[in-house]
């Protein structure tokens, strides 16, 4: 019976520990191709939530692997650029953009191309990325809807 009770604990272990290992490799993706190839909305410019209402096109960025381009919208106009970035290091090179006039958007557009120029590392988890300045301090804040594979 002891024995019994034994291997049932072990083999719970077992599986428990197969399942986390598992987990792992499957979303054992890499910062860089987490960060690439998806669509980020952005949420937040330093401490400062963006909030977007049903009239509103939200901001966006998007890091294109094959070219290390860039490109989005900063709530007025289309943003693109070059950027270079490994593992945690990110640098945007200068970033232009189309010169639509914007009413009403809150200024979001300087302040996000500001932001822009700050960054120099990043930090991606799942569905939020973060990028950050050379102290390590928040600039922007983006997020991804869940996409499809």
């Amino acid at each position: 019976m002891k024995k019994m009770m034994l291997f049932a604990a072990s083999f719970g272990s077992m599986l428990i520990l197969g399942a986390c290992t598992t987990t792992q490799s499957i979303s054992g993706q890499n910062n860089l191709q987490i960060l690439q190839n998806k669509n980020w909305i952005l949420a937040q410019i330093g401490s400062q939530p963006i909030r977007y209402n049903a009239e509103k096109t939200p901001a966006t960025l998007q890091f294109s692997a094959d070219h290390q381009r860039l490109s989005g919208f900063d709530g007025c106009n289309r943003i693109m650029g070059a950027y270079q970035a490994d593992q945690k290091n990110l640098n945007i090179g200068q970033v232009a953009s189309t010169r639509m006039a914007c009413l009403d958007n809150h200024q979001i557009d300087i302040a996000y191309q500001q932001a822009l120029t700050q960054v120099k590392q990043y930090q991606v988890n799942h569905q939020e990325l973060n990028l950050l300045d050379a102290q390590g301090n928040v600039v922007l804040k983006l997020v991804s809807p869940i996409q499809p594979r």
